[in-house]
């Protein structure tokens, strides 16, 4: 016995074959959107133990050590519920009395360019890039040889994610 298919039939087999190719499609975005997650989640884990590794390594073998040819590493830490990296430093070449006879404009142009610089060090730094992207921050606190605050410049994502200086455009 054959049934005859009738208009009602046919639109109902052809919402369900519809419904399940959509359905299809859909579980299989999810794996892919599944397995890029997993892919993310993993390289912020590598970036992390990085991270970890890095200022454990700083604590033994360079903090207050001369890490530069005028620059001491006094301490270097992380918080992870914050999401912080911190390097405290100093300038061995710079004394409070060098520092009086900068104007704050100066000192603001040098922070900026002081700023840029730690921005390229830290985009060149494969490790870095998955920290920004999961919210944490880096802070450069920088000492006269006194120990008077000279700076202390905070790194961010929004930082990260600005164009270098000279590559902005303007809009007309």
């Amino acid at each position: 016995m054959t049934k005859k298919l009738t208009s009602k039939s046919v639109l109902i087999m052809a919402m369900a074959f519809i419904a399940g190719g959509i359905a299809w499609f859909s579980a299989q975005h999810y794996k892919v959107e599944s397995k890029h997650v997993a892919q993310e989640n993993k390289v912020y884990a590598v970036a992390l133990n990085h991270l970890r590794e890095e200022i454990k390594q700083l604590n033994l073998t360079s903090v207050n050590h001369q890490i530069h040819k005028n620059t001491r590493l006094d301490s270097a830490s992380m918080n992870e519920r914050d999401k912080v990296a911190i390097y405290e430093l100093t300038l061995l070449d710079v004394s409070q009395a060098d520092i009086r006879h900068i104007s704050d404009g100066q000192k603001s142009k040098i922070k900026a360019v002081e700023k840029q610089n730690l921005i390229q060090k830290l985009k060149a730094d494969v490790h870095t890039g998955p920290l920004f992207e999961h919210g944490w921050s880096m802070k450069f606190i920088q000492k006269t040889r006194e120990g008077e605050l000279l700076s202390a410049i905070t790194i961010t994502q929004d930082d990260m994610l600005q164009a270098p200086a000279g590559d902005r455009h303007n809009v007309i």
